[in-house]
């Protein structure tokens, strides 16, 4: 154990003890001696001034408090090895149990409280108070956010009697709280509360929001280490509680009408803040003011419990080398088909970028149980834009409300949903949720009574099922793999702890790219050289997106092309197998033949095709016969009833169904999806104007704009005027 020396200076101190408050909170020796810290070694001085016995950790310093009518009004304690409390956080500043609330203030500003022409400065923790007050400042302190209040004879919560010693009246009052005072609710309320109040008694409020580097934040005391009282009073803006209360806006991002782009970024330590693009780099903000909105961290807890985000950005080389790194990091988890990895990779990259979509397609694996279903979702739908993981969800209504909410992707597994009744509802969400404009309407019971309201569902969705979706609309959503057991030794069987770090890496790089390219996407539009031929129009739906992503890199093109063909193959197959289709080619082949079309007849040459499939009676047929739209006739002597033979009606849906005739039909032209009607026919690539600080989006070889820096500065707010000067400089 090292030995303890107590200082020349200020006696009653250590030296290491005297160097953190000198040196480390900037705090002068006269004010030092003034307030009387000192050092304690032993448990009997703070038993003696009211500390339990897990409070009595020793060495620590004693921080004797002085009220506003100059007479001392009890301790705090910083022991230098903290406790933990129930949350497993360290204690750094101990109260004696059953002690009360009172303002502190530093010994030397007591007789300026009264001079209502003497700015008033208000922190939170002695050592920050002392600090102000060595640079001149009238200061008083509260022992914690909320020590403004305190309990009067009759156990009601009520202002500090203190306050009267104060001359609040007409009176400059600077409130300077830590820096994360915009991304912890509470604290932010504390200062709403204590802003409300002084200015019912007169005050003019100013709120100086500290810088914040990294994820240390930033007290009063750290400020004025590097910088003058001057200095923190021009970070001071107006406090204007009624206004901002009503523009406050906590999102976990935001993209506004000029551009500007905003996404959520969680510390490990729970520290949220935006990333927004400035001037070609990468700034770091606790807040967004326009003239119309604040813009705030969401506050909410599923952040990072269920919802998820990166914790930084930072650049990368090419959407190539992403591209890479996503399929480098899917194989080595996962044993899918090579050209599965690369459309799961590509879907990843998609879903950061989801929005500039007129639709969007579903990603989908299939298999029975231990197939490994639950880990793709795990590691594809970890590195996807705002992972949205539902399995803790008993019912489906908290899902339509956090998709309304945060707006990502859905990562959705059909063994968490037991009850067909919730299945059949998320069915629903999914057919809803490919386009945008489309909610979902449920009902919502509020105080008794049932609400109609609509939910947003649109959104990118991992999902995995054991047999394929019986709605064939839903069923052409999606793109499809089967899962099959594990077969590569090289895939631990168990998620190592690196398989965290290379999420948190991915998602870093994909939030960059997610800035430099959303805007760009969003102003292309979608021409007829997108469609892809002889692919029915909900397969489209599902190509363009995915094309409009390449742009240019035509094997990936013809790679994805040939795999959605393929999915159009398996559907044909199902629709051929179906009774509708057997009924359709029967009535064809029939046809071709010459033969009469009778229900009997068409029911026996369907029968013909395998003899395990289910047997259709003469009066199914005619049921499917008239759902396929085919009317019937009495003809003939015998006057029997004939289905007739619409050689247009059949045109129009052989195709549907992958059958051919003997006589080739008219070619059918490609079908562009109805969203896509209505935007212009330019290329997709045909924008060539960027945002100078994007790295390229395509095509996939080309290189990164290195002026693109991450994290490079970082503030408390950032307005639109301050934005629009900057542009404004760099040009």
């Amino acid at each position: 154990m090292p030995e303890l020396v107590f200082s020349e200076a200020i006696p009653q101190l250590l030296i290491e003890h005297l160097l953190h408050l000198n040196e480390g909170s900037g705090i002068n020796l006269d004010v030092i001696k003034e307030r009387g810290y000192r050092s304690i070694l032993g448990k009997a001085d703070l038993a003696n001034v009211g500390f339990t016995s897990s409070q009595q950790r020793t060495s620590g310093i004693l921080i004797p408090l002085w009220g506003v009518d100059g007479g001392q009004v009890g301790y705090q304690y910083r022991p230098d090895n903290p406790r933990l409390d129930s949350r497993q956080r360290p204690v750094k500043y101990e109260s004696p149990v059953g002690s009360s609330n009172h303002l502190d203030c530093p010994p030397r500003c007591k007789q300026m409280l009264g001079d209502p022409k003497t700015p008033l400065w208000i922190t939170e923790g002695s050592k920050k108070a002392d600090a102000l007050a060595s640079h001149g400042a009238c200061v008083i302190c509260l022992t914690g956010v909320w020590g403004f209040k305190g309990k009067n004879e009759f156990g009601a919560v009520t202002l500090l009697a203190d306050w009267d010693r104060i001359a609040i009246k007409d009176r400059l009052v600077y409130l300077a709280f830590d820096s994360d005072v915009v991304s912890k609710d509470l604290v932010r309320k504390a200062l709403e509360h204590l802003g409300e109040h002084l200015s019912r008694k007169g005050a003019s409020i100013l709120v100086v929001y500290l810088p914040q580097e990294g994820n240390q934040k930033c007290g009063i005391d750290d400020y004025l280490l590097s910088h003058s009282l001057e200095d923190a009073r021009k970070l001071a803006t107006d406090f204007r509680p009624a206004d901002e209360q009503s523009r406050e806006r906590f999102v976990p991002g935001f993209v506004l009408h000029d551009g500007t782009i905003g996404e959520l970024i969680v510390s490990p330590e729970d520290e949220r803040a935006f990333i927004i693009v400035v001037n070609g780099s990468v700034r770091k903000v606790f807040r967004y003011e326009t003239p119309k909105a604040i813009y705030l961290p969401s506050d909410d807890p599923l952040v990072t419990e269920v919802v998820h985000f990166a914790s930084t950005a930072t650049p990368y080389d090419s959407q190539a080398r992403l591209f890479s790194e996503i399929k480098g990091f899917i194989h080595r988890y996962l044993e899918i088909p090579p050209d599965f990895e690369e459309i799961s990779a590509l879907y990843v990259l998609l879903t950061w970028v989801y929005e500039f979509a007129p639709s969007i397609p579903y990603l989908r694996v299939i298999g029975d149980w231990g197939t490994g279903k639950t880990r793709f979702l795990q590691v594809v739908g970890s590195v996807c834009f705002r992972p949205t993981f539902a399995s803790g969800a008993t019912t489906p209504a908290p899902i339509f409300r956090v998709l309304e909410q945060f707006r990502g992707t859905l990562v959705l597994d059909e063994a968490d949903f037991k009850d067909s009744s919730s299945w059949v509802e998320m069915v629903k969400l999914l057919n809803n949720g490919y386009r945008p404009g489309m909610p979902v309407l449920r009902a919502d019971k509020e105080n008794g009574k049932w609400f109609p309201r609509s939910y947003q569902v649109f959104g990118p969705k991992l999902i995995a099922t054991r047999f394929p979706f019986q709605d064939e609309a839903l069923e052409s959503r999606c793109l499809t793999s089967e899962m099959m057991p594990l077969t590569r030794d090289d895939i631990p069987r168990v998620l190592p702890p690196a398989f965290e770090k290379e999420i948190d890496d991915l998602r870093a790089k994909l939030l960059t790219f997610r800035l430099a390219n959303l805007i760009k996407l969003k102003g292309k539009t979608f021409g007829n050289e997108l469609l892809e031929p002889n692919l029915q129009p909900r397969l489209q739906e599902i190509l363009i997106p995915l094309k409009a992503m390449l742009n240019g890199d035509h094997s990936m093109v013809e790679a994805i092309t040939g795999f959605v063909h393929r999915l159009q193959e398996n559907l044909f197959l199902r629709r051929r197998e179906s009774a509708t289709g057997r009924v359709l080619a029967a009535l064809i082949e029939l046809h071709e033949e010459g033969k009469e079309l009778t229900s009997d007849a068409v029911a026996k040459k369907a029968n013909e095709t395998d003899d395990e499939v289910e047997q259709l009676s003469a009066e199914k047929v005619g049921r499917l016969t008239k759902k396929l739209g085919f009317a019937k006739e009495r003809m003939g002597k015998s006057r029997q009833r004939l289905i007739c033979w619409d050689e247009t009606r059949v045109t129009k849906i052989v195709s549907s169904y992958g059958l051919q005739m003997a006589l080739p039909l008219s070619p059918e032209k490609p079908s562009e999806p109805s969203l896509l009607s209505a935007l212009a026919s330019n290329p997709a690539d045909s924008n060539k104007e960027g945002l100078k600080y994007c790295p390229p989006y395509c095509p996939p070889k080309t290189e990164a704009d290195t002026s693109v820096g991450a994290d490079s500065r970082t503030e408390r707010t950032v307005t639109d005027d301050e934005l629009t000067k900057e542009a404004s400089a760099g040009e």
